[in-house]
């Protein structure tokens, strides 16, 4: 869209800068001024286009109901077979960590409910140096 062929109005001194608001996630339907938002918009189309597996969501706008849930506060270490670069040194200790937890609380299942594990399996889970070993 030419900036051209809009009535913008009244502009301020100095230099003005349009924005088309289709693919703004902000006042989806209305003009509105260039801000962070729509400046992280651009990084994150460019995001969504270069690594099209890798989601980017704004959770700033999520209900708190949804941060009560612990939605973006678990950063992954291991995804699939890639280990991720930045946290992955520390995945040792955290293995460490689970397994004490593990063999001290017990483990939830995928309803979330708490059980404690056999002692073949505690055994088992003793010896594990990776997830796959964890989840057998």
């Amino acid at each position: 869209v030419d900036p051209e062929d809009r009535d913008l109005g009244p502009q301020p001194e100095g230099e003005f800068l349009f924005f088309d608001q289709k693919g703004s996630s902000k006042d989806n339907s209305k003009a509105h001024d260039f801000s962070w938002r729509d400046f992280i918009d651009i990084a994150v189309k460019w995001r969504q286009i270069s690594e099209p597996n890798d989601p980017v969501f704004w959770i700033d706008l999520l209900a708190p109901e949804a941060f009560a849930e612990g939605f973006g506060l678990q950063t992954p270490m291991v995804t699939g077979q890639m280990n991720v670069i930045r946290y992955f040194p520390y995945f040792d200790r955290a293995l460490e960590v689970v397994k004490k937890l593990i063999v001290d609380s017990g483990a939830c299942n995928v309803h979330d409910q708490r059980f404690m594990l056999p002692r073949t399996k505690l055994d088992q889970l003793q010896e594990s140096k990776n997830c796959h070993d964890m989840w057998d």
